[in-house]
């Protein structure tokens, strides 16, 4: 190699510091490696990982296995999702119980009326007061009762009001104080409540006992009926034909790919719009339609250390610390439930979205094991595994990424999930294979069934294609010296490109590395002329700030533009991965 090609040195960023590599770095490599920006997963000669033969060492040693997790034919037998204890089941026998407090509160008021028994009961008001719950503003007491009214009568109405109470405070811990469905439930159930009250307060007053003499019993309580038939269609609508969507994140860099799935759901809910055609006003609870909302639920999970025993080694306040809930985008905040309070038994969710492929497996993370996929799929009806973070494409050749492959596809919650979602054929074609590896031969069709290729991130970018394409301009420091006299004509050729091209494409201008002091040891006058033209274009954007190369972040800022154009620098992989385009630019062409 020239050694005029190391006269020149430049730092650049290398994890959490800099490294001094030759000014020329892209010279340099090309000459050594060939094209180096291109993604090469080369299986080296020696074994990977070296413990494998200490760890076969030990299980043939001791007799015992040390794997975690071993597969059973029973587990791919879905039970159905007890919903016996669910707010839903719970709601239909509050219902009954209500209808039927309701017929015998006027069947007795119709007997007294008929035999002649009255009974004195001035109790009632002291008992209505001590139910405030749900209802909590009664008018004022009335006159002195003209005549007596039956105690058991009397004793229904408060029961039917202390049960429309407990049924709305049950509402409102499942599905959360300040959900618009919670409200509108409550509201019918006090709606309830003050009719109760006004029908009792007309009959002890005698305005309506002869009017129904004669036997038709739905006309003692006329508004309580009405108000009920409310309580019947909103806990119908709100409750029993609502389905329920559930996603459990592991983290806020994790969220990145249940976010399409959670924008998708929230976009279809909010499409949704009730009409009096969705309201059947049917007393029969067993007959009430189902509609299309849904209630989305994100139940953040902290991710915990334990021992290789399986203890937890965080206290209480850890854990709380360990979900992070600052970290995640403010769009989640309506759909989010601590997950100490999700009842998975009371909820009974239609979709779960998972992440954690591990259940108890990990040897040293693990989540609450109510959120095990074995637990979830006893009160689901359909568990969706959606992979925490993308993986490059890879096939039989790349032994690094099968032998990693095993760990985290042959695990219990992928074994139990009815879908897995992946990108890609290959990948799934990659899950196939470890899967019917792990499991037998004969249940290749049960993951070619299972897995589902949905790019959905994708998807949602063709819809969109039509928007105006950001593109990352990207100049790297190798060029200062690589095409030094004609650095500044080539940048502004290319710029006047952009200029033609304004009506179709927004460009952002970013420098690497993005600290200008290290451009400037280099090569201070041409820094000073390239940034003088950043500064006076008027169609691209120089925010060169507001970029970083740090390696926790090239995934987010590649998710932030549709193409990369420009010098080689560490953003070229993360577009590569994520299936954009890369265009590295030939400055010796004018």
């Amino acid at each position: 190699e020239r050694k005029e090609l190391y006269d020149r040195v430049i730092r650049l960023p290398f994890e959490d510091t800099t490294i001094p590599v030759p000014a020329a770095y892209n010279t340099v490599l090309s000459r050594r490696y060939g094209n180096y920006c291109e993604i090469r997963k080369v299986w080296g000669g020696h074994d990977y990982p070296f413990f494998e033969a200490q760890k076969a060492d030990i299980e043939q040693l001791s007799g015992e296995s040390l794997d975690r997790f071993k597969f059973d034919r029973s587990m791919l037998e879905r039970p159905v999702p007890d919903k016996s204890n669910s707010l839903k089941a719970i709601s239909k026998e509050c219902l009954k119980e209500l209808a039927a407090l309701l017929d015998d509160a006027e069947n007795v008021l119709l007997k007294s009326i008929e035999g002649g028994q009255v009974e004195d009961i001035k109790n009632l008001q002291a008992e209505n007061e001590q139910n405030t719950s749900v209802y909590n503003a009664w008018n004022e007491p009335g006159d002195v009762l003209s005549q007596d009214l039956p105690e058991e009568f009397t004793q229904m109405i408060v029961d039917s009001q202390q049960l429309a109470a407990d049924f709305g405070t049950l509402v409102e811990q499942v599905k959360g104080e300040e959900r618009d469905c919670t409200k509108r439930v409550i509201d019918a159930l006090q709606s309830y409540c003050d009719a109760l009250w006004m029908d009792y307060q007309e009959l002890e007053q005698g305005n309506k006992v002869s009017d129904s003499s004669d036997g038709k019993t739905h006309g003692m309580l006329k508004k309580s009926r009405e108000a009920f038939e409310n309580v019947l269609n909103r806990v119908g609508k709100d409750i029993l034909n609502r389905k329920e969507i559930l996603f459990l994140p592991l983290g806020a860099r994790e969220w990145k790919s249940m976010q399409p799935y959670f924008d998708l759901c929230s976009k279809s809910n909010n499409n949704a719009t009730e009409t009096k055609e969705d309201i059947s006003f049917r007393t029969d609870v067993e007959e009430i339609n189902y509609d299309t909302n849904a209630d989305i639920y994100v139940v953040l999970l902290p991710l915990m250390r334990k021992t290789f025993f399986g203890e937890v080694t965080l206290n209480d306040e850890e854990i709380q610390e360990a979900v992070h809930l600052k970290d995640y985008p403010e769009d989640i905040c309506c759909s989010y439930m601590d997950w100490t309070f999700y009842d998975l038994s009371l909820h009974c969710p239609d979709v779960v979205y998972i992440q954690n492929p591990y259940d108890g497996t990990n040897p040293l993370l693990t989540v609450p094991p109510a959120f095990f996929a074995s637990n979830i799929r006893k009160y689901a009806d359909k568990i969706i595994y959606v992979p925490a973070f993308r993986t490059g494409e890879f096939g039989a050749e790349d032994v690094t990424d099968q032998y990693n492959l095993k760990h985290y596809v042959t695990a219990p919650g992928i074994i139990y999930s009815d879908e897995v979602i992946v990108w890609s054929d290959n990948i799934k074609e990659q899950y196939v294979k470890a899967l019917t590896q792990f499991a037998d031969e004969d249940t290749r069709n049960i993951w070619q069934k299972k897995i589902k290729v949905m790019d959905i991130q994708t998807d949602i970018t063709d819809v969109e294609s039509v928007k105006r394409k950001k593109i990352l301009y990207c100049i790297g420091a190798n060029e200062l010296t690589e095409h030094e006299d004609i650095l500044t004509k080539a940048v502004g050729r290319r710029l006047n490109i952009f200029r033609e091209a304004k009506e179709m494409i927004d460009v952002t201008l970013a420098l690497y590395p993005c600290d200008q002091t290290c451009w400037k040891k280099v090569n201070t006058e041409l820094t000073d002329r390239l940034i003088g033209i950043f500064d006076k274009d008027d169609v691209t954007k120089w925010q060169n700030d507001m970029l970083t190369f740090a390696s926790q972040d090239v995934e987010k800022v590649a998710s932030s533009f549709d193409a990369y154009y420009g010098s080689p620098s560490p953003l070229v992989p993360a577009f590569v991965t994520k299936k954009k385009p890369v265009m590295l630019s030939d400055y010796d062409v004018l």
